[in-house]
C-alpha cells in the first residue's frame, strides 16, 4: 500500500481515470476543509505506483466526490460553493472554467460510460441524469433550464 500523503488528514472518495492515468481524491485539511487532489499513476519495475499528489481545487469550501469521464478531459465534483452541495464540472487540467450541473442540490457525480450523461444524487436521494455536450473548451448542459431528469 502506498500512502498518498503523510499529513494528518482524512482521505476519501477516489476516482481512477485510465485514459490519462490519474487518480482524483478528496482530502480533509483542518484549515481548508475537503479539497480535491490528483496524482499520476506511474508504472516501474515494481509495478503500478502513485506519483506526487497535486492540488486540483483548494479553498475554504468543501469539495468532494471527484469523478473523471471516460476521456479524462473533465472533473465533476460536489461543492458547497452555493451554500448547498451542488455538482460542478471543470476542465482537467483546470483552465479556470467551471459549470454548475445541479440546480436543487446534488452530490456524488458519476459519468456514464456509454452516453454523454452525468449522473448524480439529488438532495431527496433521486438519481438524476444530465445530458451534456462539449464545444471547444466549454461544457454545456442539454435540455431544460435545470438540465436534469429523474431516473
Amino acid at each position: 500500500m502506498t500512502f498518498l500523503s503523510t499529513a494528518p488528514r482524512d482521505r476519501a472518495n477516489s476516482a481512477l481515470e485510465t485514459a490519462t492515468r490519474r487518480l482524483a481524491f478528496q482530502e480533509r485539511n483542518a484549515a481548508t476543509g475537503w479539497d480535491l487532489w490528483t496524482a499520476p499513476m506511474e508504472r516501474d519495475d515494481g509495478g503500478l505506483r502513485l506519483g506526487e499528489p497535486e492540488i486540483f481545487l483548494q479553498n475554504t469550501l468543501d469539495e468532494q466526490n471527484p469523478s473523471f469521464p471516460p476521456d479524462g478531459r473533465w472533473l465533476a465534483y460536489s461543492s458547497t460553493e452555493s451554500g448547498l452541495y451542488q455538482v460542478y464540472v471543470r476542465a482537467f487540467p483546470d483552465t479556470g472554467g467551471k459549470w454548475q450541473v445541479s440546480s436543487d442540490a446534488g452530490r456524488q457525480p458519476e459519468w456514464s460510460r456509454s452516453s454523454p450523461e452525468l449522473l448524480f444524487r439529488s438532495a431527496d436521494n433521486q438519481i438524476m441524469a444530465v445530458t451534456y455536450r462539449v464545444k471547444g473548451d466549454s461544457f454545456r448542459n442539454n435540455g431544460d433550464a435545470c438540465g436534469r431528469r429523474g431516473l
